[in-house]
Order: structure tokens, then sequence, then C-alpha cells
């Protein structure tokens, strides 16, 4: 039976849970909106793909609500990134002392609510183009 060294095993432990502590810190893209303004999309924008709040919306308040919504999204990524760091170092020490990281930060609300603004955006986005919106 062959023997693995402690320092090779600690190096793969280390590799693991670094590697672990890493890809929880990602976040899947949300699912893309239909295509519907690609020079080969095949379906039109219609009124009743938006509520009756959204068909309210001026083009400069459609546009208000983008600019908050990009601000909302710097704030949340700057949350998230601030706690890249600390989940990294959870992950080494675990990692050095064979210990879950359990402690890691893993920021769900944020990202939850990125997936939120990405999905508002969207809506916004095509509205400005059902509306024809210059601005």
């Amino acid at each position: 039976m062959p023997s693995i060294s402690l320092n090779k095993l600690r190096a793969l432990s280390c590799g693991v849970l670094v590697a672990l502590a890493i890809s929880g810190c990602a976040r899947p893209a949300p699912d893309l909106p239909p295509d519907y303004g690609s020079v080969d999309s095949k379906t039109p924008l219609t009124a009743d793909q938006f509520s009756a709040q959204d068909l309210a919306l001026s083009c400069t308040q459609a546009r208000q609500q983008q600019v908050e919504l990009t601000d909302e999204a710097s704030r949340l990524t700057g949350v998230i990134d601030d706690s890249k760091g600390y989940n990294e170092a959870i992950g080494i020490l675990g990692a050095l002392f064979i210990v879950p990281a359990l402690a890691a930060d893993q920021n769900p609300d944020e990202k939850r609510r990125l997936d939120e603004i990405q999905t508002r955006w969207d809506t916004l986005v095509a509205l400005r183009r059902y509306k024809s919106c210059t601005t």
C-alpha cells in the first residue's frame, strides 16, 4: 500500500479547501431574459409583458430606477468583495488545521438581491426599448 507523506497530505488538503472556499464566493449568473431586441429576435415586445406599474413609468423614471439599481448593485458587490478576503483566510486556516471552514460568510442575501437587481434591470431595459426611450 503506497504511503502519502504528511506534507503531501497537507498540501492536498490545503488545495482542496482553498478551492472550495473560493468557489463558495462565486454566484452563478441569473438566467438570461428572453431575446426581444437582437437582430435575430423572433418575439416582439408587447404591453402584456409588463406590469401596469411599469407601463406607467416615464422614460426618465425608468432610467432613474436603473441608476438607483446600479448604485445598489455597486454597494452589494463591495460587501461581497469585502468578505472574500475573510473567506479566503478562513479557508487557509481550515486547510492548515484540517477544520471545516464553517465560519465563511457566503453573503446569500446580497447575492440573491443582486440577482433581483439584474432581473429588474433587464425588465427596465426591455421597457425602455418598448417605449422607444432615447435617454
